[in-house]
């Protein structure tokens, strides 16, 4: 089992693709490192320490009932649901999905669309920061695509290349592709 915070739980689900074709992008997806959703503009990933042999997926109807639930703070996530817990890590209801086999699906290869190494790496202290930060090194991205963290580093190779956002507090590294041609003289 995983375990994460509602916060954690948040920051993932918003990149949680709705209604995609490609089934599995509408999901979340967790490996032996990560815990991973796009919408194929960002990608949200939450660094985790647990042991995954199988990589698996988690329904996001089944995220959204978990987030709602006001008593849960933590979140245990497994093959075949959430678990979730009060703030004394009580448990509180599970929320399982239905049986299927998820052989056949492919998550996407989100390593690759991880820049190697940024030229930049610029801290800020709150969000509102982050906008003038990317537009001040000609990096544009849609305002949507700013996560809600409080302080961090925004790493930027080029106008053209994915930033990564990264937020300390709930081991979010942030990427989105930037708006090509707006800013280009």
């Amino acid at each position: 089992m995983i375990k994460i915070t509602k916060l954690q739980l948040q920051q993932v689900f918003k990149t949680v693709d709705n209604k995609n074709s490609k089934f599995e992008l509408n999901h979340i997806y967790i490996d032996d490192e990560n815990i991973v959703s796009t919408d194929t503009r960002a990608i949200s990933i939450i660094q985790h320490d647990e042991k995954v042999d199988i990589p698996f997926l988690i329904c996001r109807s089944i995220i959204d009932v978990a987030l709602k639930n006001k008593n849960a703070y933590f979140y245990d996530i497994h093959q075949k649901g959430i678990d979730l817990l009060d703030k004394d890590d009580r448990h509180i209801m599970s929320i399982i999905q239905p049986e299927r086999s998820d052989n056949h699906f492919r998550f996407p290869d989100y390593k690759r669309v991880i820049p190697k190494k940024t030229t930049k790496q610029i801290e800020f202290y709150q969000k509102s920061q982050i906008s003038g930060l990317l537009l001040a090194n000609r990096v544009f991205i849609d305002e949507k695509y700013v996560p809600d963290v409080k302080e961090g580093t925004v790493g930027i190779t080029g106008s053209n290349t994915p930033i990564i956002i990264n937020d300390p507090i709930t081991k979010l590294t942030y990427v989105a592709m930037p708006i090509c041609g707006i800013l280009d003289d």
